[in-house]
């Protein structure tokens, strides 16, 4: 018999050697899964792990049951980091898509204070403005 190819083969993290009879080389671990150096076999990750194939962009989260994936926040929530546990609310008046990392103005609530805000500064000043930032009277 012929020695396994694999028994001496060292992989780097997030990755452990082919499995199959005459395979060189190593395979990436699946998302949800991980190995350190020399492992053999992609364990699956628990929360907080910091391994690659653990971490979730910003605008999702890991739902690790049944079994560890990244989830998108959901409309109307945020998340602004990779790795965050759970999605924050979004502030009143603003909104998100799903996958989102960070709320912005509504557009129906952005017209409608432009409109009071132009109505209220022209009484007062000929002021020019296109944004709400920009409708600020001291």
């Amino acid at each position: 018999s012929t020695p396994d190819s694999t028994s001496c083969l060292t992989c780097p993290v997030d990755t452990v050697p082919k499995s199959s009879s005459g395979s060189t080389g190593c395979n990436a671990c699946s998302y949800g899964t991980y190995a350190d150096v020399g492992m053999s076999v992609c364990q699956s990750c628990s929360w907080g792990s910091n391994h690659v194939s653990c971490t979730c962009p910003a605008g999702s989260i890991m739902q690790t049951y049944p079994t560890a994936s990244c989830t998108l926040c959901p409309a109307g929530k945020y998340n602004p980091s990779p790795n965050f546990s759970w999605c924050m609310e979004c502030e009143p008046s603003k909104i998100s898509n799903a996958g989102a990392t960070a709320c912005t103005y509504s557009t129906s609530f952005v017209s409608s204070h432009l409109i009071g805000c132009y109505l209220h500064v022209s009484m007062l000043s000929s002021v020019s403005f296109t944004t709400i930032s920009d409708c600020r009277t001291t």
